[in-house]
């Protein structure tokens, strides 16, 4: 008999739940890559979905001496805030859209200091490698 333990199952959370926010948070916490990210010089990216299903949805990254968290709501003070409508926010979780792209058609907007969390840019490409497991196993409803 085949036996899987808790963490082996992947659980399917509906994309900007409370419950997939909380996956993001684990896979955050749980990533050596990020770890280090915002150690020497901390800073905080705030997200918004607006028009989902469930009305708008604001959540932010922590990254700090501490490693990386994800938590619901705004941000006191986001160095940086990415809005998206919800079409493009699922179109970017899919992997359908880029951001350059969302950036170009209007879909995505940015606002505070771009210039100070862009220069990371290179280390935040790892976003997607630590969060591939939480795309695969989301569903939009």
């Amino acid at each position: 008999m085949l036996q899987l333990s808790a963490g082996t199952l992947a659980r399917v959370a509906i994309f900007l739940s409370t419950e997939w926010l909380q996956q993001l948070d684990e896979a955050a916490r749980a990533s050596d890559s990020l770890h280090a990210l915002g150690a020497v010089d901390p800073f905080v990216i705030e997200q918004r979905v607006q028009g989902g299903p469930d009305g708008d949805v604001a959540y932010h990254f922590v990254f700090g001496a501490e490693g990386t968290r994800v938590a619901p709501g705004p941000a006191d003070q986001p160095d940086l805030t990415v809005t998206a409508d919800y079409e493009t926010a699922v179109a970017l979780h899919a992997g359908e859209l880029n951001a350059q792209q969302a950036l170009g058609s209007g879909g995505l907007r940015l606002s505070g200091a771009p210039n100070d969390v862009l220069r990371r840019a290179d280390a935040l490409r790892n976003l997607d490698d630590v969060f591939a497991a939480v795309r695969a196993s989301t569903t939009l409803s």
